[in-house]
């Protein structure tokens, strides 16, 4: 566990597989594009739910699985 910097983020909650990721990170694009704000720092994925398959693996194609994707932003 670590302390994260404090930071204004753009957040998108995907519920879904996380082969359809894809989708939430378009959506997240568009949004920050569309309201004036760049991306100042890496992302991160935040797994809300998610199903494990055994030996540490994660189930990639539960329709089940939440997560969350956040990037930091700022107005340039």
């Amino acid at each position: 566990m670590r302390t994260l910097p404090a930071a204004t983020v753009a957040c998108a909650i995907h519920n879904g597989p996380l082969t359809a990721l894809s989708e939430a990170y378009n959506a997240i694009g568009k949004w920050i594009d569309s309201n004036g704000y760049r991306i100042c720092g890496p992302g991160r994925e935040i797994y809300v739910r998610v199903t494990e398959q055994g030996h540490g693996k994660v189930s990639q194609t539960d329709p089940e699985t939440v997560t969350e994707i956040q990037f930091p932003v700022e107005k340039p």
